[in-house]
């Protein structure tokens, strides 16, 4: 929703942009539903303070939704790699404790780097013996 619907008084964005958020907004305002129908409205981002004001405003209900702590971390990389085969001293709580910081997306990034490491190490190897 941020990429849409962020701060108007940006001095770098195009006319353009603005007339649709003023535009999107004024037809969010005019929004009507009949008795027993209903409209939900759902917008997530990254970054809700860069979001314009007006738009907050139309948005009554807000959920934060925090990065994970260690032990939810540490669920986290136990479902991505819940399919792999680990060797016996993975450690996933002291991984997650080495991640502060680290959202779901993240960590799905380090497991799958860490995957790749491996095959790095075997190609490097090759190359090295092929040189010689």
């Amino acid at each position: 929703v941020d990429s849409m619907l962020g701060r108007r008084e940006n001095p770098g964005e195009h006319e353009a942009m603005r007339k649709m958020k003023n535009e999107f907004m004024v037809n969010w305002d005019g929004l009507r539903t009949k008795d027993r129908e209903r409209v939900l409205v759902l917008a997530a981002t990254n970054r809700p303070f860069d979001l314009d004001e007006a738009v907050i405003r139309r948005l009554p209900r807000r959920l934060m939704v925090n990065l994970p702590d260690a032990a939810n971390r540490a669920k986290i990389m136990r479902v991505i790699l819940a399919k792999e085969d680990l060797a016996a001293d993975v450690d996933l709580e002291a991984l997650a404790n080495m991640t502060d910081g680290y959202s779901g997306s993240d960590l799905k990034n380090l497991c799958v780097t860490a995957a790749h490491c491996p095959i790095r190490e075997i190609l490097e190897k090759e190359k090295k013996l092929s040189a010689d």
